[in-house]
């Protein structure tokens, strides 16, 4: 629509998990908590044009019998999504600009390009390449023993071509093809001194 619509939305979560593996002694506590605020806006500026941009912002808290003290951990990311349909030809495109500050940690981009062609026998057809960020837990950074402090964010970057189509008889289907590339790949993995660690 012309006008401006706005979204506001509250979240809180609380887990409470317990581990416990007798070969190793270990039975700890874990508590988690989430508070998150999002704000969304979207309009139409002009007849072909889509604005979506908003706040996010999330707040971790974890205490643990295998953490020295709590830890804390708060995420803000904004974005904005622009979409333009081409009336004349049966496409869209859409682009998304998200960028994401961590505690301690540098800022983080999430980007996406999207293009959409829609055709009447031939189904749609989107084209897309995309990065995103995948920031280490809280467990990744600070379990005792092996979380690693030293952790840096993993990077994705992904491109590919997807295919839709309805057929006659109620069917449809969805293929998809796609490149994906990873940097600082967050894995636990078997530390010489005897539990598993989380490393790039």
């Amino acid at each position: 629509q012309s006008r401006h619509k706005l979204h506001l939305k509250a979240y809180y979560g609380y887990q409470r998990q317990i581990y416990k593996n007798p070969l190793i002694n270990l039975h700890a506590t874990h508590i988690f908590e989430n508070a998150q605020f999002r704000m969304d806006n979207q309009w139409q500026p002009g007849p072909d044009w889509y604005v979506k941009y908003g706040l996010k912002n999330n707040f971790f808290t974890s205490r643990s019998a295998n953490y020295q003290d709590v830890k804390r951990q708060n995420r803000i990311a904004v974005y904005a999504q622009l979409e333009y349909d081409l009336n004349r030809w049966p496409l869209e495109l859409t682009l998304l600009v998200q960028p994401e500050m961590v505690t301690e940690v540098e800022t983080g981009w999430t980007v996406e390009m999207k293009m959409r062609y829609i055709h009447a026998s031939l189904g749609q057809w989107i084209l897309f390449a995309n990065q995103n960020i995948v920031w280490p837990t809280l467990n990744d950074l600070y379990w005792n023993p092996g979380g690693n402090p030293e952790l840096m964010p993993e990077k994705n970057r992904t491109a590919g071509l997807i295919w839709k189509k309805k057929w006659t008889g109620n069917f449809h289907h969805t293929l998809t093809m796609y490149h994906k590339r990873a940097e600082n790949w967050i894995q636990w993995v078997p530390s010489n001194l005897g539990f598993w660690q989380p490393a790039n």
